[in-house]
């Protein structure tokens, strides 16, 4: 992976940067600068298996946004 996970913006690459899998940026809107909440756009390149990704993100997540449980 490569990129900024708090800008929420990224590539998901497999091995070493060969093949790039899936990227990620942040969607803008009103919503989400008012109530803080991220959207993200996601853009899955073919022969992916897209639960794959969908999770690799949502753990990432978790891993970056754990000091909300403290």
């Amino acid at each position: 992976m490569e990129g900024s996970w708090l800008e929420r913006s990224c590539f998901i690459y497999s091995g070493e940067r060969n093949t790039i899998l899936a990227q990620m940026h942040k969607k803008c809107s009103v919503e989400s600068e008012f109530l803080g909440k991220d959207k993200l756009m996601v853009t899955i390149y073919p022969n992916v298996d897209y639960a794959f990704v969908v999770a690799l993100i949502a753990i990432l997540d978790g891993i970056n946004n754990d000091d909300d449980f403290e």
